[in-house]
């Protein structure tokens, strides 16, 4: 799992990267708040995992 994430005033971001899985998902909101990152986290758990 590779991931980035970064926020400025106004805005956060988060790109989660599964390589082997090729997959990923990224996050862009105009929000300050909220965890980007764990919102990442469980919508590569739901199309990994739990889709099948």
């Amino acid at each position: 799992m590779v991931w980035h994430g970064g926020s400025s005033l106004g805005f956060r971001t988060h790109i989660l990267r599964i390589p082997e899985n090729r997959f990923t998902v990224v996050i862009l909101t105009n929000r300050n708040e909220g965890d980007v990152a764990a919102l990442a986290r469980k919508v590569a758990d739901f199309y990994l995992f739990r889709a099948h």
